[in-house]
């Protein structure tokens, strides 16, 4: 019996000063013919176009009798409280378990918006907008929980976005971020930004509750672009569950922004590295990124195009691991954990203490890796700037290296795929790709030989020239062989200023 009247495009109601036609409701098909139609009043709001919220009289109340005679126009007339919340979408005391979130993520011409709730929703209501604050035009929108659960989505030229059911169902609660709906915009925004603003939410009895928007938020402030997190800031967190049967691991994993890669080493509880031969499903499958597993025992999850890891703020499957062989003693732990953030492509900490390695069978805890193994990162432009020479020195052997390229303008630099040097030379690989992160990885046994001397690593193919004549490098990390943990890089010789 709910009926809703809204524009999202702007559109108002002209003042009425005599009883004028609203609208004509067309009862759904087969219904019994009612004997008498009411209004309650108790029921019943409107919004005035400068945003306060109006009491409505009612000329045929729902009070068990039969309808009143209609009262004179004066007595109908709105009381305007535009100070007093609406009582009907925000009652004083929201439930404090809601814990909406909403992510947005634009793909284009599209937005992607995500959501968690700990409780099933009735709607939820945003403002759609650019990195300058303007509104973005949608022209409609698909997919995801709302077409699931069967709920309504009403997009506008403004901005509005109101996700709402006429037939009593509603969004389905979801402990993790899954995809709310696919917004379709008249056109990429200029600015290359959406972002959503004014989030709320309602519950299915009515109860508005707020809205966190932990990747996508507008900068209220200012209007401006929000600034891309800090590395250093960035909440990501790793942990593990081992299967009944002991052959596949479970990797959940949350983070406070997109990722555009995670790497990790699996250990037993003996500290001895477990062996993966490959890995599926979860965000990693569903993102379209790629897990890179081998006899080194780190486990790579990357993309070699522009796909990203969602934001997720609560437990979620990363991927699930295929193990050669059960863990002897039953236990699986992390050594060990690095992220790359999509929005700076820096490395970032992860947080493996849910499932961190603790100690052997002695109860000794692991040996920490050396702060500096001689690791250094050099890099030489090509004199047509169409390649670059990297070279490292090393007193160890390395499973691994990686690291992100930059112009003079901390850009960073699109690498088309690499060759030469001692990573070929040694049966490494050079996986690149929009991400902007360069990796170095074996996907058999193979590792970097150590190096006392600058010694060339490999010569990187850049799509196209640095505007600027300058290369340098933003963030490096190495994976020791003897260890397979992650150590730091030097790369002062070719650091970005």
């Amino acid at each position: 019996g709910n009926v809703f009247i809204i524009s999202l495009a702007g559109g108002e109601l002209s003042a009425a000063s005599t009883p004028t036609e609203l609208t004509t409701i067309v009862l759904a098909a087969g219904s019994a013919a009612p004997t008498a139609v009411c209004v309650d009043p108790a029921e019943a709001e409107a919004i005035s176009a400068d945003g306060g919220v109006v009491t409505l009289g009612s000329a045929a109340p729902c009070d068990g009798s039969a309808a009143a005679p209609s009262p004179p126009l004066s007595s109908l007339s709105p009381t305007l409280s535009p100070t007093e919340p609406s009582e009907l979408l925000a009652p004083p005391s929201p439930p404090q378990d809601a814990s909406l979130v909403l992510t947005a993520s634009l793909m284009g011409t599209s937005v992607d918006v995500s959501y968690s709730s700990a409780i099933p929703l009735s709607g939820i209501e945003f403002l759609l907008q650019d990195g300058t604050g303007s509104p973005l035009a949608a022209t409609g929108a698909s997919g995801g929980a709302a077409d699931a659960d069967g709920v309504e989505v009403a997009t506008g030229d403004n901005g509005n976005v109101l996700i709402f059911s006429l037939t009593g169902t509603a969004v389905n609660s979801s402990a993790s971020l899954v995809p709310l709906t696919s917004i379709s915009l008249a056109s990429a925004p200029a600015s290359g930004v959406a972002c959503l603003a004014s989030a709320v939410g309602a519950t299915v009895d009515a109860i508005e509750v707020e809205a966190g928007i932990s990747v996508g938020a507008c900068d209220s402030g200012s209007g401006e672009a929000p600034s891309p997190q800090p590395s250093a800031g960035s909440r990501v967190s790793l942990s593990t569950m081992l299967s009944a049967d002991g052959t596949s691991v479970f990797i959940f994993y949350t983070s406070d922004q997109e990722l555009a890669g995670v790497e990790f080493v699996l250990r037993d509880g003996n500290q001895t590295p477990l062996r993966v031969s490959g890995g599926s499903g979860g965000a990693t499958e569903a993102a379209g990124l790629e897990v890179h597993t081998g006899d080194s025992k780190t486990v790579v999850i990357f993309s070699s195009g522009t796909s990203t890891l969602p934001a997720a703020a609560s437990d979620t499957l990363l991927t699930t691991l295929v193990l050669e062989s059960a863990p002897v003693d039953g236990a699986v732990c992390l050594g060990s954990g690095q992220g790359i953030a999509a929005s700076t492509f820096e490395l970032v900490d992860v947080d493996v203490s849910a499932a961190a390695c603790e100690g052997d069978s002695s109860g000794e805890a692991p040996s920490t890796p050396p702060v500096s193994i001689g690791l250094t990162l050099s890099v030489a432009l090509s004199s047509d700037s169409s390649a670059l020479d990297v070279s490292y020195t090393s007193d160890q052997e390395l499973a691994g290296v990686e690291f992100v390229l930059r112009d003079g303008n901390q850009t960073p630099l699109r690498v088309s795929g690499g060759s030469g040097g001692a990573t070929e030379a040694a049966g490494l690989e050079v996986h690149t790709g929009d991400s902007k992160t360069v990796v170095i990885f074996s996907s058999g046994t193979s590792t970097l030989p150590a190096a006392a001397s600058d010694t060339l690593l490999t010569t990187l193919v850049l799509e196209s020239a640095p505007v600027d004549g300058a290369v340098c490098l933003g963030s490096g990390q190495g994976i020791a062989a003897s260890t397979f943990e992650l150590v730091d890089v030097d790369v002062s010789a070719a650091a970005c200023e």
